[in-house]
């Protein structure tokens, strides 16, 4: 359920690119087998690291690849288990082609002389497909921009894949809704802060908050919090959701709220759009490339509480302006983010690495 794994598994089995003229291999890495276990180590991702390892070298040596399409982790231990693979890759003169779904490079670059030096060795001679221009900044010192190209995530349309035609749950109360990972990072505390601001200012409201709890820090903070501002029947976590659940909720939901410190892109905010919700997001990574300030939603400067809780109040209030924004939303992901639109841009980008190489 990982946003990258989803978005490869919509690229491996995409009709168009099987009916290209590139012919594909795929070699998986799967390194976890539940969300928890992401970003921890042990013996057994050890052993599958050096496993997955020996099948790659054994792919490229015998069917000699063109290219490598490679889902690059550029940041945090990961990127130096993927620097195995990329030497491996190089060692055998395979031409790659990186797929970024993360930010985060010049600033790791900038600080740690060894991650400089690697960064300058992964990238170079290589191709670089990005989610929008406006991440190319982060990548600015190691990639010139004639070697990248820009492909927006896509997903399937909820309401094809449920076969009905969506209609608006009215709610007595307006309901706020956060769906990701329960980490710090994704701004749950930020918007928690914020809920406890709008009860303090007399908003009538519940939230749902949707997710697997990751983050230790968080999950203490998130249950002391709501006590201690006496919320429990007003805020609700409600665990991870999928599939129609997790339609359900979307469709019981007012405003969709995700105040994300370090998201590149956030593929939730297409499934809220989706379904026609105004979106309170951050100015982070390539979210305002999804979200229209004051046209499908609101931008807000991250970790700024007063701020967030003034477009929460905004739109509680006006009914109106929450149904123009969510139609608008709606509208852009029709125009933008359809698995559809998605399918034709990355594999027209593949073609147009594979015509760059030699």
């Amino acid at each position: 359920m990982h946003g990258v794994s989803v978005t490869n598994e919509k690229i491996i089995q995409s009709q168009l690119l099987r009916e290209s003229d590139i012919k594909i291999d795929v070699l998986p890495l799967v390194f976890s087998k539940k969300i928890e276990e992401i970003d921890k180590l042990s013996y057994k991702k050890i052993i599958r690291t050096f496993g997955i390892a020996l099948k790659l070298f054994s792919k490229c040596l015998f069917n000699r690849p063109k290219c490598v399409y490679f889902t690059l982790s550029i940041i945090g231990n990961t990127f130096y288990r993927d620097v195995l693979y990329v030497a491996i890759l190089k060692v055998l003169g395979i031409n790659i082609i990186y797929h970024l779904h993360r930010v985060g490079v010049n600033e790791a670059g900038k600080n740690n002389a060894i991650r400089h030096f690697l960064y300058k060795w992964v990238f170079s001679k290589t191709q670089v497909i990005h989610l929008t221009p406006r991440l190319y900044n982060d990548i600015s010192n190691y990639v010139s921009p004639q070697n990248c190209l820009y492909v927006s995530n896509g997903i399937d349309d909820p309401l094809i894949a449920q076969n009905s035609s969506y209609e608006k749950q009215s709610n007595s109360t307006i309901q706020f809704t956060f769906l990701s990972h329960m980490i710090v990072d994704k701004g749950v505390i930020v918007l928690l802060e914020a809920l406890v601001e709008l009860n303090n200012r007399g908003i009538n409201f519940t939230a749902k908050f949707a997710g697997g709890r990751m983050d230790e820090a968080c999950k203490s903070a998130f249950d002391n919090l709501v006590p201690q501002n006496k919320l429990e029947d007003k805020i609700d976590y409600i665990g991870p959701v999928y599939d129609g659940a997790k339609n359900a909720l979307y469709q019981n939901t007012d405003v969709f709220v995700f105040p994300s410190l370090y998201d590149s892109f956030g593929i939730v905010l297409l499934e809220a759009m989706a379904f026609s919700l105004p979106v309170i997001a951050t100015i982070q990574g390539g979210i305002p490339d999804v979200v229209e300030d004051g046209e499908t939603g609101y931008l807000v400067p991250k970790r700024d509480v007063q701020a967030l809780a003034d477009k929460m109040e905004l739109l509680a209030n006006d009914e109106v302006l929450r149904n123009k924004m969510g139609a608008n939303g709606r509208h852009r992901f029709e125009s933008n983010y359809t698995s559809d639109r998605f399918e034709i841009n990355i594999v027209q980008a593949l073609q147009s690495c594979l015509e760059n190489v030699s």
